[in-house]
């Protein structure tokens, strides 16, 4: 791990002890089986990681487009989560809290595993039935 590296990892961990903390489940999705005829049944998603210590935040003026004359600018919901959770941005996990300022299911558009002590995942609100 090169100096910055470990510079970044102290820093994260610093910040994830310094700001509240949250707690979240992170499901995963179980792929819908084939019946006798060919048809796929829906998807199912079930928790996977209960009480996961976690930390929600806002970026602000997220780049989202860009052009010669003008640029669109959002905020970006992330979280940082400990690197002993077991996620990848592959389409089969999500988040789910319930903690006030936050209540929701999140997909994944974004996950970084830049240091070895978290993972930060920018997320993007999914609706349930």
């Amino acid at each position: 791990m090169t100096a910055q590296n470990v510079h970044h990892a102290n820093f994260m961990s610093y910040i994830t002890n310094l700001f509240f903390q949250h707690t979240c489940t992170i499901q995963k999705m179980t792929p819908g089986a084939m019946d006798a005829v060919g048809q796929y049944s829906a998807a199912t998603w079930a928790d996977d990681q209960t009480d996961v210590t976690c930390v929600f935040s806002y970026l602000r003026d997220v780049t989202r487009f860009q052009t010669s004359k003008s640029t669109i600018t959002e905020e970006a919901l992330i979280v940082v989560l400990p690197s002993s959770v077991t996620i990848a941005n592959d389409g089969t996990y999500r988040i789910v809290t319930t903690d006030q300022g936050f209540e929701g299911t999140y997909e994944l558009t974004k996950l970084n595993s830049e240091d070895m002590l978290n993972y930060v995942a920018t997320l993007q609100k999914v609706q349930t039935p």
